[in-house]
């Protein structure tokens, strides 16, 4: 995974907070980055647009920092697919612009939703 490193910076933020509300800390930044690729939408037209957004709303897209990391086989074909369509409309190596847009969109929602709840575990019996 290739984002710019304030992402990091900013996922690992919201993960660490989400362990304190919600009191699991198995929490990781591959769930997050698993939830963007799963919901990602796989419209090419969509992507270049969010791709495009970043790229004006930063005036350049910085350099990114790459990280290896566990994600499900759906969000691995999403990825893939991402990539894909991307090179398919001429915008190959705009990939990381499209995947960071969309982290930045799913930590954009999630800071006006707050952080998660804690949630009680259900009894066995």
């Amino acid at each position: 995974m290739n984002l710019i490193p304030e992402l990091w910076r900013l996922l690992k933020a919201r993960v660490q907070t989400d362990r304190k509300s919600t009191g699991r800390s198995e929490l990781s930044q591959c769930h997050y980055l698993d939830a963007v690729l799963l919901n990602a939408p796989l419209d090419q037209d969509k992507l270049v647009a969010l791709a495009d957004q970043l790229q004006v709303e930063l005036e350049g897209v910085p350099k990114g920092k790459k990280t290896t990391l566990s994600l499900s086989p759906q969000a691995i074909s999403n990825f893939d697919a991402i990539l894909e369509l991307l090179d398919a409309a001429d915008y190959n190596r705009k990939g990381k612009e499209a995947i960071c847009a969309l982290v930045l969109q799913l930590l954009r929602n999630l800071q006006d939703e707050g952080p998660l709840p804690r949630t009680e575990p259900k009894p066995l019996m």
